[in-house]
């Protein structure tokens, strides 16, 4: 199954809105927090798509969780922000936390750098940022998730 993950668009829409034209044939586009409300947009602008979601630590009066798992094709997704387990500094507390949930997969935002780190058996995964990256251009990740195994690849937002 093929997913889209954004993070840390912090209220502009239009880079993901590019993304989901060139990607319209996903399961799920998974957001990782600090969308201050343009989320609630592409849910407007595409409810025939599923997307999945938290709230970041700019994301104030968000109904989404803090945090969410996923059981997809005998894998185990965790996804949070990042910022409640220092992701911008190790990814040392969400490898704890993957392992303590039983979770394979752990996707995280907060630190607008991409990530991807395999370490005893978990894939800790980070698309950076989709609007203000901290260097590069704007980011977001393809995650494909098979029972034979996980595929995760950063990729430039164009146009």
């Amino acid at each position: 199954m093929k997913f889209i993950v954004f993070s840390d668009n912090h209220g502009k829409l239009g880079g993901m809105e590019r993304v989901i034209r060139s990607h319209p044939e996903c399961a799920a586009y998974i957001h990782l927090g600090d969308s201050e409300g343009a989320l609630q947009a592409l849910r407007q602008n595409h409810p025939q798509l599923q997307f999945w979601a938290v709230r970041g630590n700019c994301d104030f009066g968000s109904e989404e969780p803090a945090e969410q798992t996923q059981q997809v094709e005998g894998h185990t997704l965790f996804f949070t922000h990042g910022h409640h387990y220092g992701a911008k500094f190790s990814t040392d507390h969400l490898w704890d936390k993957a392992r303590q949930l039983g979770a394979d997969v752990v996707l995280f935002g907060h630190s607008h750098t991409p990530c991807q780190e395999y370490r005893e058996g978990v894939y800790l995964l980070n698309p950076g940022s989709i609007a203000h990256p901290k260097e590069g251009p704007p980011t977001y990740g393809v995650l494909d998730v098979r029972e034979s195994g996980v595929l995760f690849s950063v990729a430039e937002v164009r146009g």
